[in-house]
């Protein structure tokens, strides 16, 4: 193996570490994300809940 064959081995094998290190991290990122998500939706669901309540009163419906 020659020296250019040696340096594009280390090169490659850096920007693998690289890349696995960047993957490592969005993972996490993600999972912090999901968790913000996850909190929110009890809320959502609420908020849209009282809202269609509105959407029938507005229109006429009973308030049930």
């Amino acid at each position: 193996m020659d020296n250019l064959d040696e340096m594009e081995l280390k090169l490659l094998r850096k920007m693998n570490q690289e890349k696995d290190a960047e993957i490592t991290s969005l993972k996490e990122e993600n999972e912090r994300l999901r968790g913000k998500v996850e909190a929110y939706e009890p809320i959502v669901a609420a908020v849209e809940s009282h809202l269609q309540r509105a959407m029938q009163i507005l229109k006429g419906g009973k308030d049930e």
